[in-house]
C-alpha cells in the first residue's frame, strides 16, 4: 500500500522530543499502513485514494500528515514501552532509564490519539467546507459521523 507519510516525518511531527533517540526504523511501514487503515479510511472512504494525488498534497501536508503522525505515535507507544524476545515479554531498562509505568503509558496514548482526532476533525471540516475542491468525498459514509457516543460505547 501507498503511504501517505514517512517514518522522518513522524519522527518530526510526533516524536519531535526524541529526534534524537528514534530512529526511522522504529517506526516500521505496517505500522503507517495498519493507522491510514484503521483511522483514515472509515473518515475519507471514496476520498481516500485520492489523497495520493498531487492535485491534493497542500491538503495532505497540512491535515492528513499531523493527524496520521500522532495515529502512529498512538499506535506505536505500547511497541517503544516493551521488548520481545526469546524469554518473553519485558520492559526495557537500562543503567540510565527505565520503561515508565503502565498508567503513563496510557495517558501517553490518550494525549496522541485526542491531538490526532482534533487534526482530522480540522480535516473533515475543511473537506466539508469546499465540497467542490473533494468531490469524491461522501460525508454520509464518513464513520465519524455515524458514531454516537454514550458512557464510552459506541451506539
Amino acid at each position: 500500500m501507498n503511504l501517505l507519510i514517512c517514518a522522518a516525518e513522524v519522527r518530526e511531527i510526533a516524536f519531535a522530543s526524541a529526534l534524537e533517540s528514534l530512529t526511522d526504523d522504529m517506526i516500521p511501514s505496517a505500522k503507517i499502513e495498519i493507522a491510514q487503515q484503521k483511522f483514515l479510511c472509515p473518515v475519507f472512504n471514496t476520498l481516500f485514494p485520492k489523497l495520493f494525488e498531487t492535485e491534493y498534497a497542500s491538503f495532505v501536508t497540512d491535515y492528513i500528515k499531523p493527524a496520521l503522525a500522532y495515529y502512529v505515535r498512538y499506535e506505536l507507544l505500547n511497541d517503544l514501552s516493551t521488548t520481545i524476545g526469546a524469554s518473553g515479554i519485558g520492559q526495557s531498562h537500562t543503567e540510565y532509564t527505565s520503561a515508565p509505568a503502565e498508567l503513563r503509558i496510557q495517558r501517553m496514548r490518550t494525549e496522541a490519539r485526542h491531538t490526532a482526532d482534533l487534526w482530522i476533525d480540522q480535516a473533515v471540516a475543511y473537506v466539508e467546507a469546499h465540497p467542490d475542491d473533494f468531490p469524491t468525498y461522501d460525508p454520509r459514509l464518513n464513520l465519524r459521523h455515524q458514531q454516537l457516543l454514550r458512557g464510552g460505547v459506541i451506539l
